[in-house]
This record gives structure tokens, C-alpha cells and sequence, in this order.
């Protein structure tokens, strides 16, 4: 008995409750001094005004923890919507991911057929890599200008790409520089192949605006996001290199988000592919 009796004693007594008994007192005693009819001496005047800073000041402190409390609720909202963009980031990321993955597996069931039907030797090839020492690729041009030299025997017609998929042809070289026809450049033609159904077209440069396909017959069983490879038809380009994905389409007209960007980019590389007519 006794020794609960010595707990609530220590319980009433502890700091935050003698501050908490303290200020309640100095705040009942400060609304007596303002309510009761004292006479108004210059003592009576002194002595209300220290009592109201002293109240003022300990209810000031005795409402921080609710400030501080306030603050906290505040911060964990911020987080959780830190944490909801991460989220979002984290879907777009699957969202990519899985255009990725649709990309693999139709390069997969491509390779399979190829060894099916005994196709493989016109995609033998190696590749040598240049720097960039010009980006007209915002322009109406499109075009980009590379480092040539002899030893590295670039050619017209060679095809360019990045280390995702197609940019475009090399148009012209010389001792030290070449150029590069990319494939927004509007005189740009490309034969491409689309989703895995191999739905044939021709993709169309339109300058700063993304590439259309047009001459497709089977345009109704187009849909967006279908992936767009070379078609290795014209005998310039490879078969199967990845150019994009479609965009939107709006009637018979196919538009297409190109893979890469060459924005991005400070090297290429030049396939040396020329298509082998005894493979046809």
C-alpha cells in the first residue's frame, strides 16, 4: 500500500508533470488577475503583465511537443509521397522492362527460325566503331558527321547503329570525315518488318517529327507498341536489327518511336555487312 502510494507520489512528481501542474496554475492564476476586480495600482499592473509573460512563456513550451508532433505527421506525408513516386518510377521501369523482354523473345523465335530454315550465313558480320564529331540530328537534315580514317575502311551504304538498334547509313566518306544518313532524315527509305507477325512497310523519314510506315497491307492488324525490325530487304541493311516500336496510328498512317537516341550517344558503330546474293 505504501508503495504505491510512494509511485503515484513520484508519478505526480517527475519534470513534465510538475511543468504541466505548474502551468496550468500560472494560467488560472493569470485569468483571475484579468477577470477580478483588483485595483488598477501600478503594482497590481506590474505584477499581471509578469504573470502573462510567464504564462505565455510556459504554455509556449509546454505546445511544442505538439508542434513537434505536427512537424513529424507532416514528414511522414512527404515520405509517403516520395515513396509514391518511387513506386511509379519503379512501374515505368517494369513497364520498359517488359518492352525489353518483348524484344528479347522475338529475337529468340527469330534466331530458332533462322536455324530452321538454314538463313544464318547472311548474318555473319563484323562492325567497327567511330566517334561523332558533328550532331545534325535535331535538324531537318538528320544527318551526323563521324570520325573516317583508311585503316578503318568505311564504305556507303554501311549500316550504322547504336548499342540498342538501327540510326541510319553511311552516305558519303572522305579522308577524315563521313556522313551519316539517319532515319528521320526524310530522304531516308528503310523496308522494316513489323510485330511478329512480320507485317511488311517501308519506313519513311519526316525530319524532326518520328519516321510513318506506309505500304503496309495488313495495316488493320497493326497495334501500338508492336516492335519494328529491319526487314533486310534492299540488301543494305541486316535483317532483325531492332528500329523501334509504333507509336500511334491514325488511319493507314503508322507512326514509329525509333529505340535510339542519338542525342545520347558520343561513338556508333558501322556494321561491315554486304549481302551475300549466293545466300538468297
Amino acid at each position: 500500500m505504501r508503495l504505491s502510494r510512494n509511485l503515484r507520489v513520484q508519478k505526480i512528481l517527475n519534470p513534465s508533470s510538475r511543468v504541466f501542474i505548474f502551468a496550468i496554475i500560472l494560467f488560472a492564476f493569470s485569468v483571475i488577475l484579468f477577470i477580478g476586480r483588483f485595483e488598477l495600482t501600478q503594482t497590481a499592473k506590474n505584477l499581471r503583465s509578469q504573470v502573462t509573460s510567464i504564462s505565455y512563456s510556459i504554455s509556449h513550451i509546454v505546445s511544442m511537443p505538439s508542434n513537434v508532433i505536427n512537424s513529424g505527421i507532416q514528414s511522414i506525408i512527404d515520405l509517403k509521397k516520395i515513396y509514391q513516386q518511387l513506386e511509379n518510377y519503379k512501374k515505368n521501369q517494369l513497364t520498359n522492362s517488359s518492352s525489353f523482354q518483348d524484344i528479347v523473345s522475338m529475337k529468340l523465335k527469330i534466331a530458332q527460325y533462322e536455324e530452321l530454315l538454314n538463313l544464318t550465313a547472311d548474318l555473319e558480320y563484323d562492325f567497327v566503331t567511330s566517334r561523332i564529331v558533328a550532331d545534325f540530328s535535331d535538324k531537318i537534315i538528320g544527318t551526323i558527321l563521324i570520325k573516317s580514317n583508311e585503316t578503318e575502311k568505311l564504305f556507303v551504304d554501311m549500316p550504322a547503329t547504336g548499342p540498342t538498334g538501327i540510326l541510319g547509313r553511311v552516305s558519303s566518306v572522305d579522308n577524315k570525315i563521313a556522313r551519316v544518313l539517319l532515319l528521320n532524315n526524310i530522304n531516308s527509305r528503310l523496308p522494316v518488318s513489323i510485330s511478329e507477325n512480320a507485317h511488311q512497310g517501308i519506313m519513311i523519314g519526316q525530319g524532326q517529327k518520328n519516321p510513318i510506315i506506309e505500304y503496309v497491307r495488313e495495316y488493320k492488324n497493326i497495334h501500338v507498341g508492336d516492335i519494328v525490325s529491319t526487314s533486310g530487304k534492299g540488301g543494305i541493311f541486316p535483317p532483325y536489327l531492332v528500329v523501334g516500336q509504333v507509336a500511334s496510328i491514325e488511319g493507314e498512317r503508322i507512326e514509329v518511336e525509333l529505340i535510339e537516341d542519338i542525342s545520347q550517344l558520343t561513338h556508333i558503330r558501322l556494321l561491315n555487312y554486304k549481302f551475300d546474293q549466293n545466300n538468297e
